[in-house]
């Protein structure tokens, strides 16, 4: 073996249980990361708990920092420092969405540059925002339809 090949790159530990949803969740904390320019390796670490993973992660990585997903989809952020039950960040699965699982890669590298974290509280304003945009589109177009079809009536919902 050369010392090129015994030299490890720098990099942040990505673990991940393999499924189909999962695979979307891993997609996002990787473009996270590249954003900030960091780079991850796949672990390939048999574990189902997110926290466990990432703080398995989080050892076998030369920067120390680890991310991982875990069977249910749970996102967990550690730093090898820590102790291995208390991660940096833990996003339950019900609680993510693709930017809040952007954010989190985007955390992980954050972390190795020793820069703050972005504001999460502010992107979840941003969906609420979203969302009730979407849902007046959604219930004019209703109402149009339903004017369309003869239904005159005011209706109250």
């Amino acid at each position: 073996m050369s010392i090129r090949e015994r030299v490890l790159k720098p990099h942040i530990g990505l673990g991940a249980w393999k499924s189909e949803e999962n695979s979307v969740i891993a997609m996002e904390l990787r473009a996270g990361m590249e954003e900030e320019n960091i780079p991850w390796e796949e672990k390939g670490l048999p574990e189902e708990d997110a926290v466990r993973l990432a703080y398995q992660c989080a050892k076998a990585s030369p920067l120390g920092v680890g991310v991982a997903i875990g069977k249910d989809g749970s996102v967990a952020i550690h730093f090898h420092r820590l102790p291995e039950k208390e991660p940096l960040f833990y996003l339950p699965r019900l609680q993510g969405n693709r930017t809040l699982w952007r954010v989190y890669g985007s955390h992980a590298a954050r972390l190795v540059k020793g820069l703050p974290f972005k504001n999460t509280l502010v992107l979840e304003d941003e969906r609420s925002r979203e969302l009730e945009t979407l849902v007046t589109c959604i219930t004019a177009e209703i109402m149009r339809v339903m004017s369309d079809l003869g239904f005159n009536e005011e209706v109250k919902y």
